[in-house]
């Protein structure tokens, strides 16, 4: 025979156990309340801060747009009236000038799109996909064909 601890053959009456049992409860109750009450404390702090840095980060970017705009006006009016003083006459200045920033344009076009692919945009969508699949929000796929962001 197996031998029992001593605490096992003593079992508590019945209405002791239950209150003991509701009391123990009710404090795990009340620790669980507390420590949600700390968590949604923490997250609206947390959500302060970002926000707050967020608004700071909007604002230097709106500022620094402003500032390179107004520099880009002025190379601009520059590049005009300087060839417009060389003798060139004012709307080949103004075409040459117009030139120039829609090159400039199609230059920072191009390379926003290369780096595109690095921000992980396909891979998100993706995962998300495959998360959906999984909770049977979304059909599969019929064909499952993997494609590469990595140059040929």
């Amino acid at each position: 025979m197996h031998n029992q601890d001593a605490g096992a053959a003593d079992p508590l009456p019945l209405d002791e156990a239950a209150q003991r049992l509701k009391d123990e409860g009710g404090q795990l109750g009340g620790q669980l309340l507390r420590l949600w009450q700390i968590l949604g404390e923490l997250f609206r702090a947390e959500l302060a801060l970002s926000r707050s840095a967020l608004l700071r980060i909007g604002l230097y970017t709106l500022l620094a747009l402003m500032l390179a705009g107004s520099a880009w006006v002025c190379l601009l009016t520059a590049l005009v009236l300087g060839l417009y003083a060389l003798g060139c006459p004012a709307w080949v200045a103004a075409l040459l000038a117009t030139l120039l920033l829609l090159g400039a344009s199609l230059i920072c076009a191009l390379l926003a799109r290369r780096l595109l692919p690095d921000l992980g945009f396909r891979h998100s969508r993706d995962a998300l996909g495959q998360i959906l699949t999984r909770a049977g929000l979304q059909q599969e796929p019929a064909s499952k064909e993997h494609t590469t962001d990595e140059p040929s």
